[in-house]
């Protein structure tokens, strides 16, 4: 059993096998990430690093929203894996790209990517697509496969108290590791099955209900499942930690407290506002390029490498794939939520399921459901999705407040 606490600012060895000619040998890593369409220059360009450090490693791609296989995989650095590849059952796949948006299905599906991942080999890397690594990842590995997973922290050293962003209250409503990077090894199957299990339908952004896409979940794993904690400051340095680690361009290469980084992940820059680190920050970020010039070197360097990877390019598809339905109609969050909670309702045995949202035999039958008068009361009142809205809102609650009378029809 691996220990949680224990701390590791330099990994201190190389994951090595014997070669049976008398010398170590490197082994090989494999990684994945996961993207919709409009994040492909991100991904070309993890490729790209990946390669760079792990010649003979591979990185493969889930693009969640690649329906039609547009994306050309020839072209592209890294290996395509498409949605239906992981997830075998067409009508579960119609649920799962209506329940969740964009960002709660590509990180919903994370297990069963892994899971795909390591059926191929004994140990698995994920990295989101907004990283960029800057040096070699070969001591996970032996991690990975001593441990079963392999978890950073989002910080490592306790938080000022001064009102900046982001603060500890940040962190807890967003879980406690940063579930970008995550290593996986022998062992971990009952893991990836207890995770699948949660996030299926319950990989939602509700701070309310302390719900954070996949990462909240994440916070029981200390408790659950053997596991490392990696503390390695060089490591997934980010927005959330940088106030604590000293980045440093040495003219040669970029370190961390005198170390060589590993990986920094870019969560939350836009090119396009190149003068912000993140936009998670809020009004009173804890990290200002114009106090950091090193970071702003990197965050520069990473924009105009984004830009020649075809960011803001007419050739990137920046439309999602699952926001239309095959009528036309737009997908909104609210519908979305409706779909959940009748899924969830038919799946207790509670109600009918509800008509597969992008089934083809009758474009129309899931807006006529959405429009379905519902029992509210005696008699049927006002539909699905009217309800839900004067759920959300307290002032039509106020205005309506008797949906069993007459109040329905107004």
């Amino acid at each position: 059993m691996s220990n949680p606490t224990r701390d590791s600012p330099a990994l201190g060895f190389t994951a090595t096998h014997g070669s049976g000619t008398g010398g170590p040998e490197r082994r090989t890593l494999n990684a994945c990430t996961i993207i919709a369409r409009n994040y492909l220059p991100f991904a070309r360009l993890l490729a790209e690093s990946f390669a760079e450090h792990h010649p003979d490693g591979q990185l493969s791609c889930l693009i969640i929203d690649d329906t039609e296989r547009v994306v050309d995989s020839s072209v592209e650095p890294f290996q395509i894996v498409h949605l239906d590849e992981i997830v075998n059952d067409r009508a579960e796949l119609h649920r799962l790209a209506m329940i969740y948006d964009v960002t709660e299905l590509a990180t919903a599906v994370k297990p069963l990517l892994l899971r795909h991942m390591l059926a191929q080999g004994s140990h698995i890397v994920y990295l989101d697509p907004d990283i960029q690594l800057f040096a070699p990842l070969d001591d996970v590995v032996a991690l990975a496969e001593q441990h079963s997973i392999v978890l950073t922290p989002h910080t490592t050293s306790p938080m000022s108290r001064d009102g900046r962003k982001p603060t500890e209250a940040d962190i807890l409503s967003s879980g406690v590791y940063n579930l970008g990077f995550l290593a996986l090894g022998p062992g971990s199957e009952d893991f990836l099955a207890w995770w699948w299990e949660r996030l299926r339908r319950d990989c939602i952004i509700d701070h309310q209900r302390m719900l954070f896409t996949d990462q909240r979940w994440i916070d029981f794993v200390p408790g659950y499942f053997r596991h490392y904690i990696l503390r390695d400051p060089t490591f997934n340095v980010a927005y959330w930690n940088l106030d604590q680690r000293r980045l440093v361009w040495t003219g040669d290469r970029y370190e961390i407290d005198g170390q060589a980084l590993r990986f920094f992940h870019f969560s939350g820059f836009n090119p396009e506002r190149a003068y912000l680190l993140s936009k998670h920050q809020g009004h009173l970020p804890r990290v200002l390029l114009s106090e950091r010039p090193d970071v702003s070197r990197i965050c520069a360097a990473y924009s105009e490498r984004l830009n020649k990877a075809g960011y803001g390019s007419d050739a990137v598809d920046s439309t999602y794939g699952w926001d239309l339905l095959p009528s036309g109609m737009k997908v909104d969050g609210r519908t979305r939520r409706v779909y959940r909670h009748a899924v969830k309702a038919a799946e207790a045995g509670a109600e009918p399921e509800p008509p597969d949202p992008f089934g083809a035999a009758d474009v129309d039958a899931f807006l006529s459901w959405l429009n379905e008068p519902v029992n509210q009361g005696p008699r049927p009142t006002v539909s699905r999705y009217k309800l839900t809205l004067w759920h959300e809102r307290s002032y039509l609650q106020a205005a309506f407040p008797n949906l069993t009378g007459p109040d329905a029809g107004r």
